[in-house]
């Protein structure tokens, strides 16, 4: 009796323009930092951001969450990488 084990190997679905690999680029050397850290370095409105923030996350290459810098005011949105 044989056994023959198959292996997928599955590529990304849509590739990435340039704008999004020059943020996911910025992401990965500076992990954990602030939404305007990235538009500062990444050269992008926050507009733009927001959307390709969006589209890598729900892509699975980032996470966010929202952490209280100072004790009044609004929460800023930090992040990360995933891999």
């Amino acid at each position: 009796m044989a056994v023959e084990i198959v292996a997928t190997v599955q590529k990304p679905a849509t590739t990435l323009s340039e704008i999004e690999l020059r943020l996911l680029r910025a992401i990965v050397s500076t992990p954990g930092k602030t939404i305007t850290f990235y538009c500062r370095i990444a050269r992008l409105n926050g507009k733009r951001l927001a959307e390709i923030r969006e589209r890598l996350v729900s892509q699975g290459y980032l996470r966010e969450h929202s952490v209280a810098t100072q004790a009044r005011g609004r929460t800023a949105i930090i992040i990360e990488p995933l891999a």
